[in-house]
């Protein structure tokens, strides 16, 4: 016992006691220890879920969430879907340029027939080349043209239409060789087959533009595998879903 104050107090406490108190003091350590750690994983995963958000939307339909993450996010103020405007123009009012490059992907879905019967055969190759030169180096183009037989069926819409409905020389298979001989792409990949001959089931192309730089192209290679083989898997799947 020690005196203190006139009062008796006593010197340790019993060793259970001291063994009960250490005890908790690692246990509440251990708590602490296992917080910090849950608060890292959970500021690791909002940025990596972050960074999936801002991939680009084309490429979340083709990418898994593994590979969203290898992506880097776009350049730009607002993140998507803040970064999207919408545009209601007449496309084919300059296509002499210069255009400045500005994007990397450009989607043209069930719109080629139109260009063709508006514009004629000249109005297809300025429209495919104003593609090429909007495209930053290797960029995207994923291009959906309409068959010839759905031609005729909207030939008589005026008289410029049904004009260059009879006039015309090209045709939606020779479109290829344009945007590869003639527009500036470096290659193509078939990206959907139809299964159907009804409708909307059309072929879905992507046509790649080249760069001079080594590094890009071979970035390009890359890219390209990647994304064509999970586009082809996803538009396998497409009519399996609008089955269901």
């Amino acid at each position: 016992m020690i005196e203190k104050s006139g009062e008796s107090i006593p010197q340790t406490e019993s060793k259970s006691e001291v063994q009960k108190s250490e005890n908790v003091i690692e246990k509440n350590d251990k708590k602490d220890e296992g917080k910090d750690q849950k608060e890292k994983k959970d500021e690791t995963g909002e940025q990596a879920t972050t960074e999936a958000e801002n991939v680009s939307p084309l490429l979340s339909i083709f990418l898994s969430n593994d590979q969203r993450h290898q992506i880097p996010p776009p350049i730009g103020p607002e993140p998507f879907p803040y970064n999207i405007s919408f545009l209601c123009e007449d496309f084919m009012m300059d296509t002499e340029g210069p255009f400045e490059p500005q994007f990397d992907v450009i989607l043209c879905l069930s719109v080629t027939k139109w260009i063709h019967l508006n514009h004629g055969d000249d109005g297809i190759k300025r429209l495919f080349k104003k593609f090429s030169a909007l495209l930053r180096p290797n960029g995207l183009l994923i291009l959906e043209p309409q068959k010839w037989k759905g031609y005729k069926k909207r030939s008589r819409v005026s008289e410029t239409t049904y004009f260059n409905y009879k006039h015309n020389k090209l045709r939606p298979n020779d479109f290829s060789d344009i945007l590869t001989t003639e527009a500036g792409f470096q290659s193509v990949d078939l990206l959907y087959a139809p299964v159907s001959s009804k409708g909307f089931d059309r072929p879905i192309y992507a046509f790649w533009k080249g760069s001079n730089e080594k590094k890009e192209n071979e970035d390009l290679t890359t890219l390209r595998d990647l994304i064509v083989k999970n586009a082809i898997l996803f538009f396998r799947m497409s009519p399996l879903i609008n089955q269901n």
